[in-house]
């Protein structure tokens, strides 16, 4: 239902006895908690924070106005995408 460039699209979606299938949209950036301990120090710099932080800013805004919230938000549920593969050097 959501149309946003910050939350993850879903594309279809299972179910068995025991289980839910999810098949969304690829990330090809992995997750947040991925990409801090990919860093020696386990710190991202003041500029990819705050592309990061927009970016989800504006993805729980999206989800609001559809009166959506996310109940688990922490690192490893933030995926990252770059769609030019260059990382978080792209402005947007």
């Amino acid at each position: 239902m959501i149309k946003s460039p910050h939350v993850i699209g879903l594309r279809k979606y299972y179910k068995t006895h025991t289980y839910f299938y999810l098949f969304t949209e690829l990330c090809n950036g992995g997750d947040l908690s991925l990409l801090k301990k990919s860093r020696p120090s386990g710190r991202l710099s003041e500029p990819e924070c705050r592309i990061i932080m927009k970016k989800l800013v504006s993805g729980l805004r999206d989800l609001y106005e559809f009166d959506i919230v996310h109940r688990d938000l922490k690192l490893a549920n933030i995926l990252l995408h770059f769609p030019d593969h260059s990382g978080l050097g792209s402005s947007d």
